[in-house]
This record gives structure tokens, sequence and C-alpha cells, in this order.
């Protein structure tokens, strides 16, 4: 599936993850692993504004957002060695802990007032072996292309918009636990698809 075959809600998401060039990102992200400042200057001067849009459209706060990308690369020089190049793009990595970084901060939020976070097999399934599967669009677009359609829909906008149960639920007009029944199903497919 190219590109240009994805779905006009996931597209814009997805190009912005993973069809940036590289410019020298890989290169820079192992030399962060050894220890290198200016390299991650650069990779902070070459992805920045990008990752923080992203924290932007989770947060809605712009406090939130550059307290998030503070975290994000803090993560980013503590763990650089994780990043595995023939995995994912810099960006798509870098994109994967920016949302997982933002998904974190909503449900710190979430459990001080009263909505229900979307289930935390979400957040597993991106993190536990899996963050640069979900980094790689063509295996995304394969294991997203092997859902139905409701499945696919609420994993979708719980993924991409890190919305609550409750928020899916009223987008999609159906009942709480429908929701949470079609996440959970669709994520479990998605694990296994996911698995090498």
């Amino acid at each position: 599936m190219s590109q240009s075959d994805l779905p006009d809600a996931i597209e814009p998401r997805i190009r912005l993850v993973v069809s940036q060039p590289d410019d020298g990102l890989t290169n820079d992200m192992m030399k962060v692993a050894a220890g290198d400042r200016e390299a991650l200057r650069r990779v902070y001067a070459a992805t920045m504004p990008r990752l923080r849009a992203i924290a932007l459209h989770f947060l809605r706060d712009h406090h939130d957002a550059d307290d998030v990308i503070h975290d994000v690369f803090l993560t980013v020089w503590q763990k650089a060695g994780q990043y595995q190049p023939g995995m994912a793009q810099p960006l798509a990595w870098l994109a994967v802990v920016t949302r997982n970084r933002c998904i974190d901060r909503l449900r710190r939020k979430a459990r001080q007032g009263t909505e229900t976070p979307v289930d935390d097999h979400l957040h597993a399934v991106a993190v536990d072996g899996h963050h640069d599967a979900f980094a790689s669009s063509d295996m995304l677009l394969r294991c997203l292309g092997e859902l139905n359609t409701t499945q696919r829909a609420a994993i979708e906008t719980a993924f991409f918009e890190g919305l609550t149960y409750e928020d899916i639920a009223a987008r999609h007009g159906a009942p709480l636990s429908t929701i949470k029944s079609r996440v959970r199903r669709g994520l479990e497919k998605l694990r296994i698809c996911l698995e090498p």
C-alpha cells in the first residue's frame, strides 16, 4: 500500500512521521548514543519543531508541550542507544517517544480528573518491543488493514489523537463498553500482527 492509498484521516499523520528526510539524523543519533552533545544539539534543532507540533496536537497546551519536549530530549540523551537505524527513521522514533510522553501526561491528568484514559494496552503495544513496527508505515498500514473498520477507527482515534474512552465513544456514537471492547480486540490483533 502506498501513501497515496491511505485513508484521508490517517494519511497526514503518518506522512508527518515517516516521510521526512533523514538529513544526517541517523548519524547524529549514533553520535548522541556515544555521548556527543553537539550531535544532540543538531538533533534538537532539526526535530524539535515537528515534535512540538505533535505534542501540541495531543496536549493542546503550550506549557505541557514544552515540558514533554524537555522530557523527550532527556530520554534521547539517556537512551539514544536504543534507537535502531534499520528499524525506523530517527524522526519516526522520536515521534513515537513524543507521542508516548504525551499519552503518559494525559493519563496523569485523567487520574487527577474523572475521565478514563484509553486502555494501557495501547501504550504497551507501542512500547513493549513494537514501537519500531509502529514507526514503520508499511507494517503499520498492513496491520491496521487487517482490522475491521470499527476497530481500526477506534484505535486510530486513540493512537493518533490520544483521546479517552469517553471521548472516543462520544465521537463514534457508540456505548463506552463497546468502544473498550473494540479497542481491546483490535489491539490484540495488532499485537499478533506486529510480532516478529
